[in-house]
């Protein structure tokens, strides 16, 4: 308390230049405005969907975003420089740096003294700092002027604007926002990316319009309607001709076993059966009977002219003896045997005639299902080369048709996110436009009233310590130099 009171002065101008110097801070600071917007982040096409493109080559290996790390992307996005860069372009440079640019009578009422531009324009005119542009200047400003923070545990985003009039700071901001929300969408967008698979799907179209005309035309000549069909109805054949076979062959191999039966049954049977014999005379004793007689008549005729020696009577008389000698030895009737075919036989010769004309039958019905049998079997060969032609087409075709369905797909897709990028619907909703507040945001005159009370209540204590030390200092050095020269006296 005695240091106080001993150096009250001291301590009361340290603290009354303190409270001063706060007060023309409060003065002569310039007055910032600060306007607000606040954006939530939804669920959306964002967050839940996915780029067209993306699956455009294949499958991929789905990678699940938290919400955290989408409102941060949404966060870089706003204090990215293109979103600076694109609000300084809209605005133009003079707007971003001159904040009554709307009002120009009001910048002359404006007592603020803006010490920051009066050093910046010093170090430039000193060459210290190299100068800039305007428009990199309006970057550079716009960009100190912004502040965007995410409220802990939200998925809201605030923007906070400042600047030297309320009207102006709504107008960065607003503008901001504006290009903030048309940057986002175009970071989720695709360009292009209905043109491209516009054009896939022409170009897919057109290939599968040829692959199936090509497959048309194949089946046609290959008489092939269903592949299926065709393949069931060849092998139904060829099944059905072999069982016709099987059982053709059974009833061959049967017919020719009875017809060999009935052939041995006809060998022991006779061809013929006598029935009766009938008597009657000879037709050779009396044929010779009558040749005796006209010898006779004709020995009587000669013996009357010729003598017994006469070679002609003795012709004539070897003649009578030899008819006679034939005579003798000739019986003098004849038995007639009467035969018919054998009854038995002929039932057994028309069911043999009538086996082996079905064994014929039945012999050109086999030889007929053999050759239909290896018909069907070389179809059947011969498909298999024409469906694995057909099915290779198929499978061109189907995959052209898939590739179709996926580009008309990516197609309507990419449609929607384009008519969503023109609609400007995102899943960003502007909760608080811009305000327009005229209270100043700084300077804080309550926080600088108590900055200037605590730092003048420090400055003056620490005055009078440091005065107090000061004087202590010095009464030593006194005291050291008054004994050193009593020292010197004496000796």
């Amino acid at each position: 308390m005695s240091i106080g009171w001993r150096w009250r002065y001291r301590m009361i101008t340290v603290f009354v230049l303190m409270i001063l110097l706060t007060v023309l801070v409060m003065i002569f600071c310039p007055r910032k405005y600060a306007s607000e917007a606040r954006f939530l982040i939804r669920l959306g096409r964002e967050s839940v969907g996915m780029d067209p493109t993306a699956t455009a080559t294949g499958p991929i290996v789905g990678v699940n975003e938290s919400r955290e790390s989408e409102i941060r992307s949404a966060l870089e996005i706003l204090n990215s420089r293109d979103v600076i860069e694109s609000t300084v372009e809209s605005l133009t440079p003079d707007v971003v740096l001159n904040p009554f640019h709307a009002n120009p009578s009001k910048e002359s009422e404006s007592s603020s003294f803006d010490l920051g531009s009066l050093i910046g324009g010093t170090l430039e005119t000193i060459g210290v700092v190299d100068p800039i542009g305007p428009n990199e200047k309006a970057v550079k400003e716009l960009r100190e002027s912004l502040e965007a923070s995410i409220p802990t545990r939200s998925n809201i985003i605030v923007l906070t604007c400042e600047s030297k009039t309320a009207e102006h700071a709504q107008e960065l901001a607003a503008e901001v926002t504006k290009q903030f929300l048309q940057t986002h969408l175009k970071a989720h967008r695709t360009s292009q990316a209905v043109e491209f698979f516009q054009d896939q799907s022409n170009v897919v179209y057109s290939k599968l319009n040829h692959k199936n005309a090509e497959l048309r035309r194949l089946k046609t000549d290959y008489g092939i309607t269903s592949i299926d069909g065709r393949k069931n109805s060849l092998e139904e054949q060829i099944q059905n001709s072999k069982l016709l076979e099987q059982q053709l062959s059974a009833d061959l191999a049967a017919t020719t076993a009875k017809a060999k039966l009935l052939s041995r049954e006809l060998k022991t049977l006779p061809m013929q059966l006598e029935t009766e014999n009938v008597v009657t005379a000879s037709y050779a004793q009396q044929a010779m009977r009558d040749r005796l007689y006209e010898l006779q008549i004709r020995q009587r005729e000669l013996s009357a002219k010729l003598t017994k020696s006469h070679p002609l009577m003795e012709s004539i008389n070897e003649q009578l003896q030899d008819s006679q000698r034939i005579l003798d030895s000739t019986d003098a009737t004849n038995t007639d045997k009467t035969v018919t075919i054998n009854p038995n036989r002929m039932p057994l010769e028309l069911e043999l005639l009538m086996e082996r004309t079905r064994q014929i039958g039945l012999e050109s019905q086999l030889d007929a299902v053999m050759l239909q049998t290896k018909s069907s079997i070389q179809q059947l060969e011969d498909f298999h080369s024409q469906a694995i032609e057909i099915e290779d087409l198929q499978r061109e075709a189907d995959i052209l048709a898939n590739n179709y369905q996926e580009y008309a797909k990516k197609l309507e897709q990419a449609r929607i996110d384009r008519m969503l990028e023109q609609e400007r619907i995102s899943n960003i909703s502007v909760i608080q436009a811009p305000n327009l507040v005229f209270k100043p945001s700084s300077p804080k005159k309550l926080l600088l009233g108590v900055a200037g009370l605590f730092f003048g209540t420090l400055g003056a204590l620490g005055i009078a310590f440091v005065s107090n030390a000061l004087e202590r200092r010095k009464e030593i050095d006194r005291y050291n130099l008054a004994t050193s020269e009593d020292h010197l006296e004496e000796s």
